[in-house]
């Protein structure tokens, strides 16, 4: 048991709760001396640092506790780059006014402490202003400038401008005795990027600050006790039993621990990093609970009594409000909706705002509650005051991070104990009611028959109250559960399933069902591997698919069953070094690891330890080939000599690739194993012969460096990052070594910040390239940017192609692994794998499940992915906008924007593919004929439709002109006429024998459109949906409407169809509403559809599922029988869906969409619920 003595001055807490720790109170602040020498040493070595971390993390009292006060204790000989003994250190974080005046300001407080704050000679922050502090003091000038996101905030206009103007001074002038940290929040480091124009090297030296480990956690702990101890008087003893940081450390560990009843993380996982201020809090509730009961030690014992450290943490808040009384309570409730939304994002506003929003008529109350909330060491609340542009009253947001989702929990329970509170005093009521009621009867009957009549009546009613009263209790909890589950949904879909499910079992309602059908579309985990202590560097499938190998920071590599995720065995490295990689060789036999100590070891995947790779003291990387059938091969490479081949099983060198003075940064072999090429000093690129060593080709000196190449273009080629001598941005560049010496072959203008990583396509004709927060494809012979992503919210980290190069899954700083369809970029990915709660550092396709992905994170987990498969039929390059089957089933034919017309089979073959010579080319329907030998299309530009025999049989004549652009193509039952809607409010309708127009169907108005038409079972029949509002039925005889469902001027309609029996017509309308019409009696439902513009609509075979595709990439699908309830989402393509269609067993669609191709899928979501239902327990009962 440690002793120690509190410090007289601080008797109060030597923890500081959720307030930042400041310089005064450097002699208590613990945990974080690395990241503060780290720093240090940046703002020594570097004119511009950014530091950055996760919101909450401590980066504000890392600076100021830490960084300002030990710049400050540095001895002379310590300090000075510039070797000189003295810093004049200005903290500031006050970016409201001015920056530039603000920071001068700072900057003389600072160098002359002894001025008067208005005296003359006050001014702007400027280079000459910093270079005269500097001579006069014979000192360095160090400016901490944190809480940049606030200037992001405040600073838009010219004064942001003037701001960036001078930091790029301040960075750019030599000689200038200055450094500049940026400190700012993870989620706000991409908005820097307006900066990037005046600020040089803005991105080139960026820090991130961690989270606590076990070790720094322990330390917060103790030490701050252990200073106290040295002043503290005789009889102000404490004490903390080791017992209780042994098992409080596990209890604080990330992930397990929450503000709000649902948390927040994984219970149970490995990662032991701890969150600094939930450490806080649980060490300030339990120093309040001990001084309460006057005793000296901190125990284990009353943190159990506490309920332990979830539970302090969780009802933190709770303690804070309860100061309130029951009015300021209810206001509370009202405006905290309105600070903070549903995904955890603090906003701010003024208590006139906020008594607005919350229906408050005297705004006085919520001032005073907000007020009230700002107030004291555990405030809950801070005044932000207004841009100084933008005078007027102070606005209220959340005082820490971590309290946003706490605030939202609080007023969740709040309003449910309300709702208990008032459906409680309405059954009192009735009962007081009843009683009343009773004795009123005693008093006017006498008949005791009648009496007790009149009393079982009464008691009817009392307990009709009653359950009515515990109905509405249960409907609100079962709401708040769903409510939940869709904020869940949104950022761990298996988390969402979770809740969806506990949301089920407590009531099993429609939107219950939907919920569950709708979280298991969008649920992709199918295994969380647990074990590593810390990140997790790296995960890579094993050749047979059957196991996945991880490396961790912990220094172990682990073997996990890839079905099951159980951990089979695990590889340790010598000294317990961090591994920064692990990797099967190509036969699977062979595992090596690479250590952050530089060295190399070597296993069977059995576990056998083989012993470590050669005696370099730091090798750079490793690359496995296979070479005349030997497979475990390991190239290497080290900047203590040249790169060098190794015979991994017997661990013997086999080539060295130069003399003993080549330098080797990197290494990669060609894919046929035959090639080796190294980058060494200069950027010089040398190609060496793998089997003999011989050197085949070396280029010129192309800049300061070069690195990262792969070979690409049947490996005549290379692709790197080179930087130039300038020490700028690295560029993409080719060369190619066949030429032999000589300059680049090619260097593009697309540049990254830092090396970007990149990813060759098996076959080596295109490469993808990490730029930063985008993506980039070039073709791979001749150096062209032909595609690239939208711009990421963070940087991507990792890319790798699915081995028929169709894929690329892509990982990034913000724990998002998403999926997109390879050099066809649409809006979005494909798929957004999410659930890690830290950057993905290493993605991969399995090698045996197309549809499955591994990704390994900084949240100490590797995850396994199981894609949702699908049939892509490939091959247009443009939009795909209309897709349909065969009468028959077995073929498919699309319209493409490219004018041509694809027919393939259901498994993705292409059959045959034509261009279509009308118009403007830009196909927009295509239909079979019911005898599936012809089809029938229709382009944006033509005024007829096209024919095709598209099998074999004679040519058909051109069909008569129309006169009018055709908007919309439906073929008779029969498939004797096709009627065509179009740009002129009619329809237009050919008789296929003879090519001739035989019927114009509606008043002519050039006004107006039909985008939708379809013929009713029978044939006789035509519907036209028109940009009127309106859907018009024509029959057989005039050409005039024999029926009108809806009403003229509404909303206009963009898409029609209609049952296979002809009984329901489904109608969708540009204000996103969707019409569901019974033909037999007009009679019409409606009901919301997608937020975004609808492309098409289909019917089940029976009519009882309804389907809807829609812009946001998905299909939205409806049962018939309840249009109340969205059955289920499914989102397979990367941009707007254009047609839906059911397969033809029923099960399943077929889509067209924006990012060029068609697909068909199955929708598991779709069928059966207890199916569903039990589909989704076995995935969450064997996840991990």
């Amino acid at each position: 048991m440690t002793v120690v003595r509190l410090s007289p001055h601080l008797y109060g807490c030597p923890f500081k709760g959720l307030q930042p720790y400041t310089e005064q109170d450097g002699d208590y602040f613990f945990g974080r001396d690395a990241d503060r020498d780290l720093v240090t040493a940046n703002l020594l070595a570097s004119r511009l640092t950014v530091l950055y971390g996760p919101s909450g993390v401590g980066k504000s009292s890392l600076l100021q506790a830490g960084v300002v006060r030990h710049l400050h204790q540095l001895a002379e000989s310590e300090f000075s780059y510039l070797a000189v003994g003295r810093a004049v250190v200005v903290y500031f974080s006050s970016w409201r006014d001015d920056p530039l005046d603000g920071l001068g300001a700072a900057l003389q407080a600072v160098a002359s402490p002894h001025a008067e704050p208005d005296a003359p000679g006050r001014r702007r922050l400027s280079v000459e202003m910093i270079r005269e502090v500097s001579e006069r003091l014979d000192a360095d000038v160090v400016l901490l400038l944190d809480q940049a996101e606030d200037f992001i905030t405040y600073h838009s206009g010219p004064s942001g401008d003037a701001f960036a103007a001078l930091l790029g001074r301040v960075v750019g002038t030599p000689g200038l005795r200055a450094s500049v940290l940026l400190g700012i929040r993870e989620d706000a480091l991409a908005k820097l990027d307006r900066l990037e124009a005046q600020v040089p090297g803005l991105f080139g030296n960026t820090l991130r600050l961690n989270l606590l480990d076990e070790q720094a956690a322990r330390q917060a702990i103790e030490q701050p006790l252990n200073r106290f101890n040295e002043t503290a008087p005789e009889g102000r003893e404490m004490a903390v039993e080791p017992e209780l940081v042994d098992e409080l450390v596990p209890e604080l560990r990330t992930g397990r621990m929450s503000v709000t009843d649902s948390g927040a993380g994984t219970a149970g996982g490995a990662d032991t990093t701890v969150e600094a201020p939930f450490l806080q809090l649980v060490m300030t509730r339990l120093w309040a609970a001990e001084r309460e009961r006057a005793s000296q030690v901190l125990t284990r014992a009353t943190l159990a009594e506490l309920g332990g450290a979830e539970q302090i943490v969780r009802t933190h808040l709770d303690t804070v409000m309860a100061e309130l009384t029951g009015q300021q309570q209810e206001v509370a409730a009202g405006i905290f909706r309105h600070l903070v939304t549903p995904s955890g994002m603090k906003l701010a506003h003024t208590a006139e705002d906020l008594a607005d929003y919350a229906g408050v008529a005297d705004a006085a109350q919520v001032a005073e509650v907000l007020e009230q909330l700002a107030a004291g060491r555990e405030r809950i609340l801070r005044p932000v005051p207004p841009p100084v542009n933008q005078p007027g009253p102070p606005r209220y947001e959340i005082f820490h991070d971590v309290m946003a989702s706490a605030a939202l929990d609080w007023r969740r329970r709040y309003t449910a104990e309300r709702q208990r509170l008032a459906t409680e005093a309405e059954l009192l009521a009735a009962r007081a009611e009843a009683e009343a009621e009773h004795r009123r009867t005693r008093r006017r009957l006498t008949v005791s028959l009648l009496v007790s009549g009149v009393l079982a009546v009464l008691l009817v009613v009392a307990v009709a109250f009653f359950v009515q009263a515990q109905r509405s209790r249960s409907e609100a909890q079962h709401q708040a559960m769903l409510a939940e589950y869709e904020q869940t949904l949104q950022r761990d879909p298996a988390a969402g399933l979770k809740a969806a499910l506990d949301g089920w079992d407590e009531k099993s309602t429609g939107d219950a069902e939907a919920a569950v059908r709708t979280a298991v579309e969008a649920d992709t985990n199918r295994l969380i591997l647990r074990g590593h202590e810390g990140t997790v560097n790296t995960a890579v499938p094993a050749p047979d698919g059957k196991s996945v190998l991880t490396a961790g920071q912990d220094g172990t590599a682990r073997l996990f069953d890839a079905s099951t995720g159980r951990l089979r065995r695990q590889f340790t490295a010598a000294g317990g070094s961090p591994l920064t990689g692990a990797s099967f060789s190509p036969d699977g036999t062979l595992v090596a690891t690479t250590a952050q100590n530089g060295q190399i070891q070597v296993y069977e995947s059995g576990g056998r330890h083989l012993g470590r790779l050669g005696q370099a003291s730091l090798w750079w990387g490793t690359r496995w080939i296979t070479l005349s059938g030997r497979p475990a091969l390991l190239v290497c490479c080290t900047d203590e000599g040249p790169a060098t081949l190794w015979d991994a099983r017997t661990r013997k060198q086999l080539t060295q690739y130069g003399p003993a003075a080549e330098k080797a940064w990197y290494a990669s072999a060609s894919p046929d194993g035959r090639q080796i090429v190294t980058t060494g000093p200069k950027g010089v690129l040398t190609i060496w012969e793998t089997a003999t060593g011989r050197m085949l080709a070396r280029s010129d000196e192309f800049g300061y460096s070069s690195s990262m190449p792969e070979f690409v273009a049947g490996s005549n080629r290379v692709v790197f990052m080179n930087q130039q001598f300038d020490y700028g941005y690295y560029w993409v560049s080719f060369w190619d070594w066949r030429k032999g010496a000589g300059e680049l072959d090619r260097r593009t203008d697309m540049r990254s910040r830092v090396i970007a990583p990149m990813a060759v396509r098996p076959d080596g004709e295109k490469v993808a390239i990490l730029l930063d927060k985008e993506i980039d494809f070039f073709d791979a012979r001749t150096g062209e940017l032909e595609n690239w992503t939208p711009q990421e919210p963070d940087w991507v980290t990792s890319a790798t192609y699915s081995r028929d190069g169709r894929w690329l899954v892509v990982g990034g700083n913000d724990g998002r692994v998403r999926v997109w369809l390879a050099d066809r970029m649409g809006n979005r990915p494909v798929a957004e794998l999410l659930g890690h709660r830290g950057s993905i550092l290493t993605v991969a396709f399995d090698r045996k499940d197309p549809w499955r992905v591994i990704s390994a994170s900084a949240d100490g987990t590797a995850r396994v992915w199981q894609l949702p498969s699908r049939t892509v039929l490939a091959g247009a390059t443009g939009w795909v906008l209309a897709a349909g089957y065969s009468p028959d089933g077995r073929n498919i034919v699309t319209a493409e924007e490219d004018g041509h017309l694809r027919v393939y089979d259901t498994k993705g073959k292409l059959l045959k593919e034509w261009p279509v010579t009308y118009g403007n080319d830009q196909l927009n329907n295509a239909l079979f004929t019911p005898d599936g030998d012809r089809i029938v299309s229709s382009s944006v530009g033509s005024d007829r439709p096209q024919v095709t025999m598209w099998q074999s049989g004679p040519s058909i004549p051109p069909l008569q002109q129309s006169g009018t652009l055709l908007k919309s193509l439906a073929i008779s039952p029969d498939g004797a006429t096709v009627a065509a809607g179009d740009a002129n409010n009619q329809v237009i309708v050919w008789d296929l024998g003879t090519g001739r127009i035989v019927r114009r169907l509606g008043v002519a108005n050039p006004n107006l459109s039909v985008l939708g038409v379809a013929y009713l079972p029978g044939g006789t029949t035509l519907a036209a949906a028109g940009t009127d509002g309106t859907v018009r039925l024509f029959g057989p005889g005039t050409g005039e409407p024999v029926r009108v469902l809806g009403r003229a001027g509404s909303s206009p309609l963009r898409a029609l169809t209609v049952s296979r029996d002809g009984r329901l017509l489904l109608t969708a309308s540009e204000d996103h509403r969707l019409h569901l019409w019974r033909l037999s009696d007009g009679s019409v439902r409606e009901f919301d559809g997608p937020d975004s513009t609808i492309g098409g609509l289909a019917f089940n075979a029976d009519a009882s599922l309804l389907a809807v595709s829609a812009a946001d990439g998905a299909v939205h699908v409806w049962r018939a029988g309840d249009l109340g309830h969205q059955l289920t989402e499914l989102h397979r393509h990367g941009d707007a869906v254009n047609a839906v269609q059911f397969t033809p067993d029923g099960r399943g669609f077929l889509t067209a969409s924006d990012d060029t191709t068609a697909a068909v899928y199955p929708c598991v979501s779709c069928g059966n619920f207890e199916d569903v239902r039990q589909m989704a327990e076995r995935r969450e009962s064997g996840r991990g």
